[in-house]
């Protein structure tokens, strides 16, 4: 409306320099005809000739990227106009699986150019799946009169995979000599099958200490356990939506599915090796990762996780270990500790199966009632690790070059 309004104001002006210029003559009154009339002009081709034909085209070097990473995108527009497209400003919208979005916003001048390139990244990627929610063009005349908007449907995307853990060096878990928690690596997946006895060495956990036989030689002994066996790997990521509430749930979240992926990740790296990974948001959901191809699938069916699961991760647990096959390896990630999952813990113990619980914090170290929490776990014979939830950058647009071709 408000184009119209200056078109019919502009079109008001000339007829009454038009007007002026027959009653009174004169050089002023023919410099303001002339003036209206360029005005008329242009505002006249800008709305009828300009980007009457309008293709886009967003591409990108690859459609598969982890999490922080970078991803280059060509944006290629091709126009017909008749008309000199002065100015021209392009935004483009990509759209995040969480429902935040992104958007890119730049001016070029194509002038009698037909097709332009516009090369930008985006930057510090997060998981999930990105899509393109399309392009935009403005423009207009020199004068600011008239403007001509178009918008084209986007059509590219690209899933974001969570960067998988390094789980030998980040995974810390059990108690030291002096009863502190985290200080010393952690097998992050056992069987319950013993393999041998070694004698006792500085930072071994106390449930791994083999009391019978250290009572009969007078020595510390540890027990050692069977890998778990490539059938034998369950892992349950906690995606409660009532484990993730505040501030800090989004990157505990994101860790936790960092772990996941390293833990599929070194199960196939094993030789042989096998993992189950399932999400409390569903019993029957989940992947299983024994193979190159399969790895792919369990990082597409993580970056598309959310926690958005109405059931409780002890309820889960629960419904899990009763039918869970004999001698299985559980591996539990989570940020809630507490006494809820305890009797789930020890009923998985008992049954003979092995269990680790990988806590996520966001904490710069364990806190005394996730300490208490550990020492209680590891008196059930239940394996623990910790691990600390990184904060990570905002996504972000950055422009190289605005428009790198052009081709009138």
């Amino acid at each position: 409306m408000r184009q119209w309004g200056n078109m019919t104001a502009l079109v008001g002006f000339g007829l009454a320099m038009l007007a002026l210029w027959i009653w009174q003559g004169g050089q002023s009154a023919a410099f303001l005809l002339i003036v209206s009339a360029v005005w008329l002009a242009s505002a006249l081709g800008t709305r009828m000739l300009l980007l009457r034909e309008v293709e886009a085209e967003s591409r990108l070097e690859v459609s598969r990227l982890y999490a922080g990473d970078r991803a280059q995108v060509t944006l290629r527009i091709r126009h017909r106009s008749y008309w000199p497209v002065i100015w021209l400003v392009v935004k483009e919208t990509w759209l995040h699986s969480s429902g935040t979005s992104m958007e890119l916003r730049q001016l070029i001048v194509p002038w009698f150019r037909t097709v332009v390139k516009v090369t930008y990244t985006l930057r510090d990627l997060q998981r999930g799946e990105y899509r393109s929610g399309g392009v935009e063009l403005f423009s207009g005349d020199l004068f600011g009169l008239v403007q001509v908007r178009r918008s084209r449907k986007g059509q590219a995307s690209f899933v974001v995979y969570p960067k998988p853990l390094e789980v030998n060096e980040s995974l810390h878990g059990g108690t030291d000599d002096d009863n502190r928690v985290g200080r010393h690596k952690e097998y992050w997946r056992e069987s319950a099958i013993l393999r041998s006895v070694r004698p006792y060495e500085s930072g071994d956990p106390m449930h791994r200490i083999h009391w019978k036989l250290t009572a009969r030689t007078g020595a510390l002994k540890t027990k050692t356990f069977e890998p778990a066996s490539s059938n034998r790997v369950r892992v349950c990521l906690d995606v409660s939506s009532d484990s993730y509430k505040g501030r800090d749930g989004l990157r505990l979240f994101e860790t936790a599915a960092r772990a996941a992926a390293g833990i599929a990740r070194e199960s196939q790296q094993a030789g042989g090796g096998w993992a189950h990974l399932m999400s409390s948001s569903n019993a029957d959901a989940g992947i299983v990762v024994a193979s190159a191809d399969e790895i792919r699938s369990a990082y597409e069916w993580l970056a598309r996780l959310r926690p958005n699961g109405n059931e409780r991760f002890a309820d889960y647990l629960l419904r899990e270990a009763l039918r869970l096959p004999a001698r299985q390896t559980l591996i539990c990630i989570t940020p809630v500790s507490g006494v809820s999952l305890l009797p789930v813990l020890h009923r998985l113990r008992s049954g003979g199966h092995g269990c680790t619980v990988i806590l996520v914090h966001s904490g710069a170290a364990l806190s005394m009632p996730h300490r208490q929490w550990a020492r209680e776990l590891q008196h059930i014979g239940c394996g623990f690790a910790e691990v600390q939830a990184g904060a990570a950058p905002a996504p972000s647009i950055c422009a190289e070059g605005g428009a790198v071709d052009g081709i009138a």
